[in-house]
């Protein structure tokens, strides 16, 4: 599948393991090295997707589809709703997408998941008076695991916390309700309960936890950081889990390795992305497979080949856009992207004269109006110089010396002869001048316009130019 597609982890998806074996009763997980197979029924209930968050992905894609693919999306929506019996979240579905009331499949999903849990309540009261704390406990957590796969969100909550707050429980076992409570979250995007139920697990498992907690944790903050648009530090902490990961309850390892690349190509300069994403083998592992999207998007920023990087970013735009963390941010990581490409193409230079290039509009708009990249381009001429204030790029501009001459027009410095921001554009040889550059839409439009918005209008490739070297 698609690396944003959501799907639940393959059983050859984890990186190389020797031998590991955990979690209660001494199941555990079995890993074999190089990512052999990983029997299911060595899963323990902590480590399955509960709840479904491949559920969870296909609405998100269902809301930004086409009628054409709503129709299929619909009938997988359904399929994993009858499969875990999601009664609370269908509910949720037939309001959010104004779907037709099924009362029939509602009815009958609602008294299968009561009798489960009036089962589970007789077990229950039967460990409290019979058993020992091991045995209500295990009782506890299998009644919080049904609200949590069915979409209950609150009642998943209460259950949680009657465990986290329930007395001569191990640290250990708080933390896994603490982490099961965030993963509920994170299956509702609940950014009010999130991050402050993933910090609480993180303090538990500093008190009495384990290394493996700490590396799936780390997972956990790191993809609620990535959807709040911190990119930055979700980056670092996909990093730091690429030689650990086993957070399959979150995530494929390839999609993994896809939130890796992309956060880290904006957060890393060139020798670190080559040192700690390139070099590595387990990202080449993925980045080797057939398809693999992200291989040509990273290594193309790094080697400076800005078309093929420009190119790359298309391919690499509809997975962002599908994915539910990075999706709402598409156009700000895309920006992010282009803000990269034009900061490390300006830096290597004196001055740089746009000439005639294998496409014939580069909307460089408000990345160079602002001065992200640390110059502006003049008006009708394709000139590449300095305007606004600088970071990298600029000072490259700033301490270029006498300007190239082509056409009687050259990079000049700044002054009362810079460009205005209203005049920052790159315009083609289509006519004299270049013909003006259209608007990008507004940052809000919807999603389904994206695929045809300010990407597809910049450059699919960098314009060839006149340089003169530093």
């Amino acid at each position: 599948p698609h690396p944003s597609g959501g799907a639940r982890a393959s059983r050859d998806e984890l990186p190389a393991r020797a031998g590991r074996q955990r979690g209660r009763g001494g199941g555990g997980v079995a890993a074999a090295a190089n990512g052999g197979a990983m029997d299911e029924e060595f899963l323990d209930e902590e480590h399955k997707q509960i709840p479904n968050l491949e559920a969870a992905q296909l609405a998100y894609r269902y809301d930004g589809a086409s009628e054409a693919e709503r129709a299929a999306l619909k009938q997988q929506l359904l399929a994993a709703v009858e499969e875990d019996k999601m009664g609370p979240f269908l509910d949720h579905l037939t309001t959010r997408f104004g779907w037709e009331r099924d009362e029939a499949l509602l009815t009958s999903l609602a008294e299968s998941v009561a009798s489960e849990l009036a089962d589970l309540e007789v077990q229950l009261k039967e460990a409290e008076e019979n058993a020992g704390d091991t045995e209500v406990l295990d009782a506890m957590f299998a009644k919080a695991r049904v609200h949590a796969r069915v979409g209950a969100k609150q009642e998943a909550y209460d259950a949680y916390d009657a465990i986290i707050n329930k007395e001569k429980v191990s640290m250990g076992r708080k933390v896994d309700a603490a982490m099961e409570k965030a993963r509920v979250a994170i299956f509702w995007l609940d950014q009010d309960c999130v991050m402050e139920t993933v910090q609480h697990a993180k303090r538990l498992n500093d008190e009495g936890g384990d290394w493996d907690r700490r590396n799936r944790l780390k997972v956990y903050e790191a993809v609620v950081l990535a959807s709040q648009r911190n990119i930055r530090a979700a980056a670092e902490l996909f990093l730091d889990c690429v030689q650990t990961f086993t957070c399959v309850e979150i995530c494929s390892y390839e999609q993994f390795i896809f939130y890796v690349v992309v956060t880290n190509i904006m957060s890393l300069s060139r020798p670190d992305l080559k040192k700690k994403v390139l070099q590595s083998p387990q990202v080449i592992s993925v980045m080797n497979r057939n398809g693999s999207i992200i291989k040509e998007l990273a290594t193309t920023v790094y080697e400076c080949e800005y078309g093929r990087f420009f190119r790359a970013m298309l391919a690499v735009h509809p997975s962002i856009l599908g994915d539910r963390y990075l999706g709402p941010h598409v156009l700000y990581i895309i920006k992010e992207m282009r803000v990269l490409a034009y900061s490390q193409f300006l830096e290597a230079y004196q001055s740089v004269r746009g000439a005639p290039g294998p496409v014939t509009r580069l909307r460089a708009d408000d990345d160079l109006r602002a001065g992200r990249a640390g110059a502006a381009v003049l008006h009708g001429h394709g000139v590449w110089r300095e305007h606004g204030l600088p970071r990298r790029g600029a000072g490259a501009v700033r301490r270029g010396g006498a300007p190239h001459r082509q056409g009687g027009q050259g990079v000049r410095r700044g002054g009362d002869d810079a460009a205005h921001p209203e005049d920052c554009a790159v315009h083609g040889p289509d006519e004299e001048g270049g013909p003006a550059a259209q608007q990008d839409p507004a940052p809000g439009a919807h999603r389904e316009r994206l695929s045809r918005g300010p990407l597809h209008k910049m450059a699919v490739g960098a314009p060839r130019a006149v340089f003169t070297k530093k």
